[in-house]
């Protein structure tokens, strides 16, 4: 009798799993592109059914493969890592996955928001109204849109502009150079038809919407944010402090 360990053998689901990632990794399965039928592959590794349909749900389970009913399962784009804990920069964020981004301001308008009060003003305050479209590399991640204290960030729009998109860089230059995530709610709803042309989504496409309040690090308020990331694109994660 052996002292060693016995291991159990790998999941035949798995191992079929493995193969196929494999294949998404080298190129040979693109993005878009069928994937064998679960009788196609039953017949090559000698397995039932639903040995297959499993390695797929696994697979759809980490975002390599959508499983389309009467249609198939296709190879999706591998979604985006996106941090979200107390310390808020989308470019520092991209850049731990090794990504280059980059925002572009759609749109500006002077409100009366009820985002005011949670950014402690009275709820008749102005506010700026900003909404930025965000891209990693080439990828369309998320419209935002910002909500700040008219008053006290004059002229913030042109400082945006020179600033290349960039939110962070802006409250610097007010000498703000560090901020905080003091909340952040999240839920998943359908795209509007602007987020699905913006975002590259095909209708009806999915968000997750975040909501939150950034505050300096003496914890009072700068800005309400709201975002819709593109649900094919991106996966939030969520960092302990």
């Amino acid at each position: 009798m052996s002292d060693g360990i016995v291991k159990s053998a790998e999941p035949l689901w798995k191992r079929i799993a493995d193969d196929l990632t494999d294949e998404i990794d080298r190129g040979a399965c693109k993005t878009g592109e069928a994937l064998p039928t679960a009788q196609q592959l039953s017949s090559r590794y000698g397995v039932n059914r639903h040995t297959v349909l499993q390695a797929y749900r696994y697979l759809a389970s980490q975002g390599r493969v959508s499983v389309e009913q009467g249609r198939g399962t296709f190879v999706t784009a591998q979604r985006i890592p996106y941090p979200v804990g107390r310390h808020v920069s989308f470019r520092t964020n991209l850049a731990k996955s090794g990504l280059e981004s980059s925002n572009t301001v759609l749109d500006v308008a002077v409100t009366s928001a009820e985002f005011a009060p949670s950014i402690g003003l009275p709820a008749d305050a102005k506010l700026w109204c900003i909404r930025i479209l965000s891209v990693a590399g080439e990828v369309p991640v998320s419209i935002s849109t910002h909500y700040l204290d008219v008053d006290r960030f004059a002229a913030f729009p042109e400082r945006l502009t020179a600033n290349a998109g960039s939110i962070s860089a802006t409250l610097a230059s007010y000498g703000i150079a560090q901020y905080q995530r003091l909340n952040t709610r999240l839920h998943a709803r359908l795209a509007t038809a602007m987020e699905c042309r913006l975002l590259q989504l095909e209708e009806p496409g999915s968000v997750l919407h975040s909501a939150g309040v950034d505050a300096d690090l003496a914890g009072k308020p700068l800005q309400a944010v709201e975002t819709a990331f593109a649900g094919d694109h991106i996966e939030v994660v969520v960092e302990p402090e």
